[in-house]
């Protein structure tokens, strides 16, 4: 327990190595100085019910939950690192890592768990109390969550909806992100960082499998489980003009094929954004709830819209064994985002790489153009989220959308349809130009990322597609660490023999 900050050695100009997890605050600041008029340091965030009075002040926690980091030594048995996780850092500042743009905060950090706040996205330190500072006391209001608004999981519609706009964003659609730095944990298996990364199994899978899970938000599912799923059905509704839920079952909507049309996933959606919806289930808590951008970019996610976010996974960042043998797989029941040149660089597929793959409920490229920041300011306007040329060498095994029959409001004759091989993975930027090496596999219906498939006005424009099968997955000693493997005997022939034994 970190009562009183979190010490991080590696902080860069620090005077005190300690760093506060991001806490929101009703705290007022006298501005201007001398004035005697006092604002509120952050207008923009909502306080939940069971803030902390400290002061005269609220505070509360910007990031919940229970954090459990576990890993398998090389002689099989299991231990805790989320302490040695923690303190190589778990903070960035206004852009996450890639090459060439370092984390400037937390330079050894794994898992990133806030980021610094730009009050007013300008992507400076130089509004109204805006501080840069990142250790020591009174920090702790210095931070927002890793957010992201994903604009196929919010507007259900392709096209404007009632009240849609480039300041507001769908509650349903805002996602709260770990980011996990590919090339940190690269250094931290090879002992580069941290101390106990090197001695982690590699041999048992011919490389290493990291499994993802954050079930913070997810209600139980009326078998006193929460079972990794978003838990809301209602997305389809085709004789719905607009794209307000019938609370009606129809095709394709039984995601999970339990025969029921789940709706409880809702229960807390909007409570770390709208005061009125904490405390019960009402009607505030729809998906289709539309909430100031500065408060959905801002504030806690409290329902199930969780998932990771793959950064800095460029060429030669991506874990391999010794001899660049063995590589790298990644499983999450969450969705999962890769941001940038993925086990590629910049321009082709040549060069020392890992066998990698990423097995999710659901993968979205997002280019080395892409910034949290944009897909807030620009929720219903791609070409306002513009792509650049990017590069990803992985095998994807994710989920899918049913199809259903064309519906009333379609305005395209391809709505319906899970948007073939070229759309399974999935895009929310105006593309150009994307090269993908590697092999899709699709298995199963995403869960927890529902949205369905539409293009291409709100969400994206659709890239030209430079798809290609990565040869080196036909030879067997190349496959992703974990690849399922099978053996069949096959029956050439027989013959009797009597002679006794």
């Amino acid at each position: 327990i970190y009562l009183n900050g979190v010490p991080v050695p590696f902080a860069p100009n620090a005077t005190v190595d300690m760093t506060f997890f991001a806490e929101g605050s009703t705290r007022q600041i006298e501005n201007p100085a001398g004035s005697g008029i006092f604002v509120t340091m952050e207008p923009d965030w909502i306080d939940p019910a069971n803030a902390v009075n400290v002061g005269g002040s609220l505070k509360w926690p910007l990031i919940g939950g229970y954090l459990r980091v576990e890993r398998r030594r090389s002689d099989g048995t299991w231990d805790a690192v989320t302490r040695e996780m923690l303190e190589l850092g778990f903070a960035r500042g206004l852009s996450s890592p890639s090459a060439g743009v370092p984390n400037t905060v937390h330079p050894n950090a794994i898992l990133i768990l806030q980021m610094q706040a730009d009050r007013d996205h300008n992507n400076a330190f130089n509004g109204p109390f805006e501080s840069a500072a990142i250790t020591g006391p009174g920090t702790q209001n210095n931070w927002f969550p890793s957010n992201l608004y994903d604009s196929r999981e919010g507007e259900v519609r392709d096209g404007t909806s009632p009240g849609s706009s480039n300041t507001t964003c769908a509650i349903g659609g805002v996602m709260n992100l770990i980011e996990m730095d590919v090339g940190n944990l690269k250094r931290w298996l090879e002992g580069a960082i941290g101390t106990t990364g090197g001695s982690t199994d590699n041999a048992t899978q011919n490389g290493y499998v990291v499994y993802f899970s954050d079930r913070r938000g997810m209600q139980f599912n009326g078998t006193r489980l929460k079972d990794g799923s978003y838990g809301f059905e209602d997305i389809i509704n085709p004789t719905m003009v607009d794209d307000t839920p019938n609370r009606a079952m129809d095709p394709a909507e039984d995601v999970n094929q339990n025969g029921a049309l789940d709706t409880y996933g809702i229960a807390t959606l909007g409570d770390g954004f709208i005061k009125a919806a904490q405390g019960s289930n009402n009607a505030n808590d729809n998906v289709i709830t539309r909430v100031a951008t500065e408060i959905a970019r801002k504030n806690r996610v409290t329902g199930p819209r969780h998932a990771l976010k793959l950064v800095n996974g460029g060429l030669g960042n991506v874990p391999v064994r010794a001899a660049d043998t063995g590589g790298f797989t990644l499983g999450s029941e969450n969705p999962v985002y890769v941001f940038g040149n993925f086990n590629a660089n910049d321009s082709n597929f040549t060069g020392s790489h890992s066998s990698a793959s990423i097995v999710a409920d659901a993968v979205t490229v997002l280019s080395n153009n892409w910034s949290d920041l944009k897909s807030f300011l620009n929720p219903i306007t791609p070409n306002q989220r513009d792509a650049t040329t990017t590069y990803y060498r992985m095998a994807v095994a994710a989920g899918k959308n049913r199809s259903f029959p064309l519906p009333a409001w379609a305005p395209a004759d391809d709505v319906g349809t899970d948007g073939g091989t070229h759309n399974f993975l999935r895009y929310v930027e105006r593309w150009h130009d994307i090269y993908y090496s590697g092999s899709l596999v699709s298995l199963f219906n995403a869960e927890y990322a529902v949205g369905v498939y539409k293009c291409c006005t709100v969400v994206y424009g659709a890239p030209t597609r430079h798809y290609s099968f990565d040869a080196d997955f036909l030879d067997p000693n190349k496959l992703p660490p974990g690849t399922p493997r099978f053996e069949e005997m096959v029956n050439l022939g027989y013959r009797q023999i009597l002679s006794p034994e």
